[in-house]
């Protein structure tokens, strides 16, 4: 939502541009890692989750104009670099979590 709102609506965070977009984007894959990555393999998550968020990021970067925003490869890097961390992330966790879980005889919903 934030990427959509007009320049002057922003909230100041005096936080880097590039910092922000590789945690939004490290969320956003560590998220989708844990709640779709089991359908595959570790790698085959990492790779499904890593590909919606490319696409996400690149649409999210095209259509800024439409909102008085910049379009910028370089926030699109900074999000994917945040998306393939993400992916890693969210699918080690899954990992783990099945592991502790099927241990401990607790049903993974």
């Amino acid at each position: 939502m934030l990427t959509h709102l007009p320049p002057s609506d922003l909230p100041k965070t005096h936080v880097s541009d590039k910092l922000a977009h590789f945690a939004v984007y490290a969320l956003l894959g560590t998220l989708l890692g844990i709640a779709i990555g089991r359908r595959w393999s570790w790698l085959g998550g990492a790779v499904v989750v890593t590909t919606i968020g490319l696409i996400y990021g690149a649409i999210d970067e095209l259509t800024q104009p439409l909102f008085g925003r910049s379009c910028s490869i370089h926030d699109w890097y900074a999000d994917a670099a945040g998306v393939v961390f993400g992916a890693i992330l969210g699918n080690l966790g899954r990992i783990f979590l099945e592991k502790y879980t099927s241990s401990r005889k607790i049903p993974v919903t």
